[in-house]
């Protein structure tokens, strides 16, 4: 716990904002990335909400997303000298309408998304904030460094898994078939379309229900 750090090996604090309006692909992600936190070993995730209160609905989902405990709620961010920022999307007008801006903690932005290098929009804006990027794609990554108005450090991660190549002999139509896992928490209507066309080819699948 924060009030616990004073030891040479207290673990540091990485601190989230999230204001939760609906279910979308980027608050998955920065529920996951909330959760990777909880689970490395030398830190721990400290978590301020923001924005209006939620109806039950919403409320539910924001729980089942980020399952807090209350050692990881905090009322606003105050963050150590070696504490860690995350933000993504507009997390940066929570940072600079409290003037945190101005601390000199590392910071980490999570790109999803070619919005960040067009011209004009908020979150261009937010480019010459300096943070390391971590970017979902090399496109994405391309996209803001052309901008030119980046300060930081620039991380692609690659989209997919790594999978070894199958050799000839498994190759064969004998070979078993894969699971397919289809997911369908944005498209629920694309989601349908797929395992109709994956009961009719045989093909074994797995799908995953939405919140």
């Amino acid at each position: 716990m924060i009030a616990q750090r004073g030891s040479a090996n207290a673990a540091r604090a990485v601190w989230f904002y999230r204001e939760y309006k609906g279910f979308t692909g980027g608050q998955v992600k920065h529920a996951d990335y909330f959760e990777h936190v909880r689970q490395l070993p030398g830190f721990v995730p400290q978590l301020t909400l923001g924005g209006t209160p939620l109806d039950a609905r919403l409320e539910r989902e924001r729980q089942e997303l980020w399952p807090v405990a209350p050692s990881d709620l905090a009322a606003q961010w105050m963050p150590q000298a070696d504490d860690v920022l995350f933000l993504a999307g507009t997390d940066w007008r929570y940072l600079c309408s409290g003037g945190l801006e101005r601390l000199n903690n590392p910071r980490v932005n999570l790109i999803q998304g070619m919005r960040h290098a067009h011209a004009g929009t908020e979150l261009y804006g937010y480019l010459d904030q300096r943070a390391i990027r971590l970017c979902v794609s090399d496109e994405v990554a391309n996209a803001i460094r052309r901008t030119g108005r980046t300060n930081g450090p620039i991380i692609a991660m690659p989209n997919g898994i790594d999978i070894a190549p199958r050799s000839a002999e498994r190759a064969q139509p004998s070979a078993a078939l894969p699971t397919v896992t289809v997911v369908d928490y944005k498209r629920p209507d694309l989601g349908a379309a797929l395992r109709r066309a994956l009961d009719q080819a045989s093909i074994p699948y797995v799908a995953l229900a939405g919140l």
